[in-house]
């Protein structure tokens, strides 16, 4: 997930606000962090479906993180 700005909660979202933030990519984008976890869309998730949980792949294995910031 990049961003051009600062990343915002959006009202009743459930996000904690202190923690998101971003990391800058070797590209020089600006990726979002939550509580330090970057974030990542996977192209074949739904609402309410994470097909991408548990993926290993480029360099990484891809994980939920909850509200809290938590891995599932």
């Amino acid at each position: 997930m990049l961003v051009t700005g600062t990343p915002a909660a959006a009202a009743g979202s459930g996000v904690n606000p202190a923690g998101l933030g971003t990391i800058t990519r070797p590209d020089g984008t600006f990726q979002v962090t939550y509580f330090g976890h970057p974030l990542y869309f996977f192209s074949f998730d739904q609402p309410a479906e994470t097909f991408g949980e548990g993926i290993a792949a480029f360099g990484g294995t891809f994980n939920v993180v909850d509200l809290s910031g938590t891995p599932r």
